[in-house]
């Protein structure tokens, strides 16, 4: 049965219990993309399954990785309806509950729960190789290659087609504007270091982002500044039908972090769409507009455009930025990622959200919850700094 409440998009970080971790090693992230994308994970055998006025209540003989938001899926269930993707509304100590239509009863049988996957399918694989597409019929279906055969720095590519792990067409970005793809760095240093990280996906795009700096080798576990990447189709503005509305972002080169969904940017090195926006040619360099005025490369909660936070209203301010192919001048905006928030305001941090707390939305994004990133453009320590850095993602759904 359909949950009563979207469950479209997924969301898992490191913080969770029994999380997958990121390591300085290689394959480690496509063991975690695996995990997340397509497998689920942290599955339990609940001891008792009980509906009653609108809620069921899972007890699991341990803690549920799952908190309030995350969505589960649930298997084995002698109630039918109570089987697939259920959004967590709530847990308590080896338990946890979500919204359900079905009559009040207990349910009998071996029932899980799981991590949901992201609705995403590994086509092909090779030696800590792997190729990443959307299982959603109703998007382009584009491929995302992971070459992780490397401890520290993992490389993407997109392809419009794939025949092989390493074999396609419509490259992007293509081997002139990027040789060898674009960088993701894993951790500063080789080893078992953990590393936090977050993703944040549906069924048609995905947004990494971890902290390479918290290797000990860098600055250590306070270290948790992110850079998001990330990858997959975005809702397209065109007026006509648009089929090459996917992007990648990465970095040009190793232990860089300005390609990134958590900055006000005005221009993204390491980001690319597939085409531009006739859709002819080959893969194109695009743009994130921030939502706001702002100078180039401003923090979200890091930036001073609209004053500091509290201040005198109490609220927290949040735009969404635009993409657009370079230059933007010449091309108009082509998307807006309405799941993406910025806030350009200074976080003071007496105020400050914690890593992968999350808030209410407000005006816009009322009624939805927004997940808390440490996002900037260097790596650093967000609590040492006189501003606490932060991105917010809606993880409510359903995305434009």
């Amino acid at each position: 049965m359909t949950s009563p409440v979207d469950t479209s998009v997924k969301f898992f970080h490191s913080g969770m219990l029994g999380a997958p971790v990121l390591r300085g090693q290689a394959g480690s992230l496509i063991a975690l993309m695996d995990a997340c994308l397509v497998n689920g994970w942290g599955i339990q055998t609940a001891s008792s399954v009980v509906v009653s006025g609108g809620v069921c209540t899972m007890t699991f003989p341990l803690d549920h990785a799952a908190p309030v938001e995350a969505v589960v899926l649930v298997a084995g269930s002698s109630i039918a309806d109570l089987n697939g993707e259920q959004k967590v509304t709530a847990v308590a100590a080896n338990v946890i509950k979500f919204a359900t239509a079905v009559a009040n009863g207990t349910a009998t049988g071996t029932i899980t729960a799981k991590m949901a996957p992201a609705g995403w399918e590994k086509r092909f694989s090779g030696t800590n190789l792997a190729v990443y597409r959307s299982l959603d019929l109703t998007g382009n279906r584009f491929n995302l290659r992971v070459n992780d055969t490397n401890a520290i720095d993992t490389r993407i590519l997109g392809y419009e087609t794939m025949t092989t792990v390493s074999a396609g067409t419509g490259i992007f970005p293509t081997s002139t504007q990027q040789s060898g793809g674009l960088y993701l760095t894993k951790a500063y240093a080789a080893g078992a270091d953990v590393i936090p990280w977050v993703l944040i996906a549906n069924t048609k795009r995905l947004y990494l982002g971890n902290a390479w700096a918290a290797s000990p080798g860098y600055g250590g576990p306070t270290y948790t500044a992110m850079a998001i990447h990330g990858f997959g189709d975005f809702p397209s503005l065109k007026s006509t039908v648009d089929s090459f509305n996917c992007m990648i972002a990465g970095e040009t080169g190793t232990n860089q972090m300005y390609a990134n969904f958590g900055l006000a940017l005005h221009a993204n090195p390491g980001l690319y769409m597939a085409r531009g926006n006739a859709g002819t040619g080959s893969s194109v360099t695009a743009e994130q507009i921030p939502g706001y005025a702002s100078g180039s490369g401003e923090g979200s909660g890091n930036a001073t455009t609209f004053g500091v936070f509290p201040g005198n209203t109490g609220k927290l301010m949040l735009a969404s930025p635009g993409l657009a192919v370079t230059p933007v001048s010449s091309n108009g905006i082509r998307s807006v990622l309405t799941e993406v928030l910025h806030c350009p305001q200074a976080i003071l941090q007496a105020s400050k959200i914690p890593p992968f707390d999350t808030i209410s939305g407000q005006g816009l994004t009322l009624g939805r919850r927004l997940l808390a990133i440490p996002a900037t453009a260097s790596p650093i320590d967000p609590t040492a700094q006189p501003y606490h850095p932060a991105a917010f993602f809606d993880i409510t759904g359903p995305w434009a």
